[in-house]
């Protein structure tokens, strides 16, 4: 026999509608993973941009000036958004830029969109605030807050240690 056997219409309607079904429940799973795929890789730039100005600023505070006196450190301005020392060193938050400052040198950003800059002065203890008397800093916490994101560090001072 040669018999020929094509769809109805009732089945490619069917079959059409089976598609879009499925089609409708797929997409918002597709459209979520997209989105969550834009947020990672925007909180991966970010978070890199932030640690790239943490490490910038806790190296610059590692290798801070040590004073006349014996365990103490050359320091001119210690402020919570802004640290600089006497040999002109240092960094401090202009706006929403953190710049970083270097003697004979033009401020450089090392860091844009940054909300808060925070800069805790610590004695030796590591509790004592010696934000009025900053030369007996032993070490610095440092935080950085960009959008939806903060990072603290603590920096010791190599002057302090023997360094």
């Amino acid at each position: 026999m040669n018999a020929r056997r094509a769809m109805t219409l009732l089945e490619m309607t069917a079959a059409i509608t089976v598609l879009g079904v499925i089609s409708a429940a797929i997409l918002p799973v597709i459209a979520s993973s997209a989105d969550a795929y834009a947020s990672a890789a925007r909180t991966r730039r970010d978070t890199e941009r932030i640690a790239f100005a943490a490490e910038r600023c806790v190296r610059l505070l590692r290798e801070a000036d040590a004073g006349a006196a014996v365990g103490e450190l050359d320091i001119s301005i210690a402020a919570p958004d802004h640290v600089l020392f006497t040999s002109g060193r240092g960094f401090r938050l202009d706006g929403a830029d953190l710049v970083l400052i270097m003697p004979g040198e033009p401020e450089a950003p090392i860091c844009r969109d940054v909300d808060s800059l925070v800069i805790q002065y610590l004695g030796a203890d590591g509790v004592t605030s010696t934000s009025a008397t900053p030369n007996a800093t032993h070490r610095f916490n440092v935080t950085i807050e960009s959008g939806d994101l903060a990072l603290s560090v603590t920096a010791f001072a190599r002057a302090q240690i023997g360094g």
